[in-house]
């Protein structure tokens, strides 16, 4: 007898012979082909916000570098390497 998995999506049975989809970075989840296909899906959605938002904070990071450093250098203060942020 071989052994079966359970979708982690759809709860049903993934037939015998069936390879599992395997998704997830952290925590790895078995899915039947349909769900594993809708979870790679969300998954490389979930890639793209991720990207967005660091590409937002690399802006503003830069930005408030800039704006803070020259404020300071204003200030007599000299500030040529900020702490990692």
């Amino acid at each position: 007898m071989g052994v079966r998995f359970s979708c982690d999506g759809c709860d049903t049975m993934i037939p015998e012979g069936v390879e599992p989809v395997e998704v997830g970075t952290v925590l790895k989840r078995q899915y039947c082909p349909m769900c594993g296909e809708a979870a790679r899906e969300y998954m490389r959605e979930v890639n793209i916000a991720h990207t967005e938002l660091a590409e937002q904070w690399e802006k503003k990071l830069d930005h408030l570098r800039h704006v803070f450093t020259r404020a300071k250098t204003n200030d007599g203060i000299s500030l040529k390497l900020l702490p990692d942020a």
